[in-house]
């Protein structure tokens, strides 16, 4: 009984922490691109601003 348990136990935190791992993933993955779109969109804006003050 003991062995299943530690079987069990150790089925339990590879599952916990696989979850874990993936969900951080996500988040990061998805905080890349949030970045990624704001850091481009800055970048046009930035340069659209520079556009207007070099024209006046």
């Amino acid at each position: 009984m003991g062995d299943f348990l530690a079987i069990v136990g150790q089925i339990f935190w590879g599952v916990t922490v696989g979850a874990l791992g993936s969900a951080f993933s996500w988040v990061a993955k998805g905080a890349m691109v949030a970045l990624g779109f704001g850091g481009a969109g800055w970048w046009r804006w930035s340069r659209r601003k520079r556009g207007k003050k070099d024209r006046l």
